[in-house]
């Protein structure tokens, strides 16, 4: 069974509706021409989404973690850059499960892009017979020419079908894992990460954690290249070998980690509105959805509880 989703948007956090399990925070930064049109086919192993811009913005969105997103831009006029990388039409991400990604988009772009739940490319490699390499979590790399990415640009080429209902999605979702697997083959075989030194990586994070802490609040991804004096990419790979997750998902956890500190104080008369907003946490309803996630329970639980 798949779901059919179709938005006309003219705000670009109005996205989301095409996209479930999408944590997506993403604003107009221009005039709009006309609506963007965004598409989707929702199915139990992942998504086919489509979609085409009629507006510039800029965006942010955390892949789930049991989730393998690809993207293959059919339009990316220029200015066009995703986590760090300036982009053409025909170029191919690969997002690990965990990894945030950062867009800015001018108007005129269009992409197709595929949501696939991990355990399904594992049981397509399984069916294939062929031993896979996942990526690392967390990491977000353009795809080289090759087998695989030719592969996964064409099963992508084909989800505009999706839009007058003539291909069935879950036969397109499969071929898109079957490319994948073919890229993920390929990978365990040849791929070698973008080498950083132990010191280069600490540094970075060092000098990111003294800026976050007398700065407060919550950082941006180009104020933090900023401060370490490296790229978006440099940054991640950093975060990423020491401690597992983005630098953006290592920051909001630390704030949302010291707000429960801050619940649990016996001594603690505020509420968790201006424990949120003393922690540089505007949007409320969000660090209540993010705090439930890390810590099982919203945080008015955890103050009722301490008091």
């Amino acid at each position: 069974m798949s779901e059919y989703r179709f938005v006309l948007a003219t705000e670009a956090d109005s996205y989301a509706a095409a996209i479930p399990g999408v944590d997506l925070v993403a604003v107009r930064t221009g005039a709009v021409l006309g609506p963007s049109v965004a598409r989707s086919a929702v199915l139990d192993d992942g998504t086919i989404f489509l979609n085409s811009c009629r507006f510039p913005g800029r965006g942010q969105m955390t892949v789930s973690d049991d989730m393998l997103v690809v993207v293959t831009l059919s339009s990316a006029p220029p200015g066009t850059r995703w986590c760090g990388h300036d982009l053409e039409p025909g170029d191919t991400l690969l997002y690990a499960p965990g990894t945030e990604h950062t867009d800015v988009s001018p108007t005129g772009v269009q992409y197709a892009a595929a949501m696939v739940r991990q355990r399904s490319i594992k049981e397509a490699a399984d069916e294939l017979q062929t031993r896979i390499q996942l990526p690392q979590r967390g990491a977000v790399r353009m795809l080289r020419p090759g087998s695989g990415h030719r592969s996964i640009a064409s099963a992508l080429g084909g989800a505009e079908l999706i839009v007058a209902d003539t291909d069935d999605p879950a036969t397109l979702l499969t071929d898109v894992k079957h490319a994948l697997v073919s890229e993920l083959a390929e990978e365990a075989g040849s791929h070698r990460p973008e080498r950083m030194s132990v010191r280069e990586s600490r540094r970075i994070v060092r000098s990111c954690a003294a800026f976050v802490n007398d700065a407060g609040g919550s950082p941006s991804i180009a104020a933090l290249c900023g401060v370490a004096f490296v790229s978006e990419r440099r940054l991640r790979y950093a975060f990423v070998a020491a401690f597992g997750v983005p630098p953006m998902k290592y920051f909001r956890d630390q704030r949302l980690n010291e707000a429960r500190t801050r619940l649990l104080a016996t001594s603690n008369r505020q509420t968790v509105m201006e424990i949120s907003i003393g922690l540089g946490i505007e949007n409320g309803g969000r660090f209540a959805q993010r705090y439930f996630e890390l810590f099982g329970e919203l945080p008015s639980t955890t103050l009722y509880t301490a008091n």
